[in-house]
């Protein structure tokens, strides 16, 4: 073979690299990354299974492949399956994307349409915003943050100030870290989830700093729409959801195994005004700070 043609099929297997590897991207398996990826089924056969939409209370109330999701839409718990395979089952201003679901001891995902918007890299956001001024850009994948893939030669590496979280059910991704660097007067550099640590000014006592009590935990929470702000406390740590809790004291329900101050979702005001009453189960609900609005910081 002449040299000419070797070169000709050298940069044919070239050029077809980056396609095999985008290819095997998109193929890769639903127990990928130890993450088990909830198929999509047609919608006919969802809307046959008796459980469907219906209320529930964990996973286990639900018939496979469904999950047991909290719907802002319905303000409930409800069997739920995947949306989605590629960006093409979604409407032009939406991406398919991998939203993990609250399962003990297991790392599931749900595939949904999300809206993209405008939100930069680095931006507090949601993963199952309702509007598009909810959504990052294109290109970056809602993982709380707006996050840029990474991990592999067709991604790259993250920036300064970011690192590469291998862990997520859309894969690797660039989150932000403040480790090792001074914040601005007045805010601390707060630990997250998952290794993310975001410069914030810290609401309550500042329980990384000034460990709890014994038989008490450090409460971290932040909300996509007040960016930059913690809210800190010290709760004692517990079992189960609303009918189910264990551990919490009277007039507290058990969320995501931290105590909450009780309520009922069918009281029309049966929270703080900077907080809402997020269901549990049944008539069980619990109060956690609002997310507040993008224009109003409330």
């Amino acid at each position: 073979m002449s040299g000419r043609r070797w070169a000709g099929l050298g940069l044919g297997m070239l050029l077809t690299l980056p396609v095999v590897g985008l290819l095997w991207v998109g193929m890769a398996s639903p127990e990928a990354s130890g993450w088990r990826r909830l198929p999509m089924l047609p919608p006919d056969a969802r809307l046959a299974l008796p459980t469907f939409v219906h209320p529930c209370e964990t996973s286990a109330d639900c018939e496979a492949p469904l999950a047991c999701v909290y719907e802002s839409s319905r303000r409930a718990r409800v069997c739920v399956g995947s949306d989605c395979t590629t960006d093409s089952d979604c409407l032009p201003s939406m991406v398919c994307r991998w939203i993990p679901v609250e399962e003990p001891g297991a790392k599931v995902a749900l595939s949904y349409c999300t809206f993209t918007g405008f939100l930069p890299e680095g931006a507090p956001c949601v993963r199952l915003g309702e509007r598009e001024d909810n959504g990052c850009e294109r290109d970056f994948v809602c993982a709380d943050w707006c996050a840029r893939r990474c991990g592999s030669w067709l991604t790259g590496d993250c920036p300064e100030g970011y690192f590469c979280a291998p862990e997520g059910p859309n894969g690797p991704v660039c989150l932000p870290t403040c480790e090792g660097r001074a914040c601005p007067e007045g805010e601390a550099c707060v630990r997250m989830e998952g290794g993310v640590s975001v410069c914030s000014r810290v609401h309550g006592r500042d329980c990384q700093r000034e460990p709890c009590a014994a038989g008490l935990d450090c409460q971290v929470l932040t909300r996509p729409f007040r960016p930059g702000e913690a809210w800190m406390w010290c709760a004692a740590p517990c079992r189960g959801e609303g009918s189910f809790s264990q551990g919490c004291p009277p007039y507290q329900s058990c969320m995501d195994g931290t105590c909450w101050e009780g309520c009922s979702p069918m009281e029309s005001e049966p929270c703080a005004a900077d907080a809402v009453c997020v269901p549990t189960g049944g008539e069980y609900g619990v109060c956690v700070l609002s997310p507040g609005g993008l224009d109003a910081g409330t």
